[in-house]
């Protein structure tokens, strides 16, 4: 807003320079368009350039996201079958049971803990996890810059902004 305030106070001064024939504020006019121009096409080049680095790493997050869930599948399916090994006379409950509820077994058999692939799976298990929120917090994070970038940002040029 301001700029395009200021753009048309300068335009103003350039016609008026014409219309009086003063050199000096057309001049001075002139260069302050420039100036303001190659301010606005500088900003809005950088803006594009950081929306679509943004936009690619939102891709790259989400193709991370969907392997480190996988991977959370197969250690949860792993995990389970050790934990089957301790609670056979509960074996029909296994196949509804998420990681965490799993995990909570060890609480119910504490021998479970004892168990090397229970601790490297449920380490594992975690870390994943751990990742994963890390990658939705990113995505948050750049979801909100894209649309601070689409919004409120001085662009002449708007629609070469991208917008996906």
């Amino acid at each position: 807003m301001l700029f395009t305030f200021l753009l048309l106070v300068f335009l103003g001064l350039l016609v008026y320079s014409i219309i009086k024939d003063s050199e000096e504020i057309g001049i001075f006019s002139l260069f302050m368009i420039i100036v303001m121009l190659v301010f606005v096409l500088t900003s809005t080049g950088l803006n594009y350039l950081h929306q679509i680095n943004d936009i690619t790493e939102l891709n790259v997050i989400e193709n991370r996201k969907e392997v480190y869930e996988e991977r959370a599948e197969e250690i949860t399916f792993k995990l389970k079958s050790v934990v089957r090994e301790y609670v056979e006379h509960e074996e029909g409950i296994f196949e509804n049971l998420s990681s965490l509820d799993v995990q909570l077994y060890a609480v119910k058999y504490p021998e479970i803990k004892s168990n090397k692939l229970y601790s490297e799976y449920s380490e594992r298990l975690n870390n994943l996890y751990n990742s994963i929120y890390r990658l939705r917090q990113d995505e948050i994070t750049l979801t909100r810059n894209i649309e601070r970038r689409k919004r409120y940002h001085i662009h002449v040029f708007t629609p070469i902004i991208p917008r996906e």
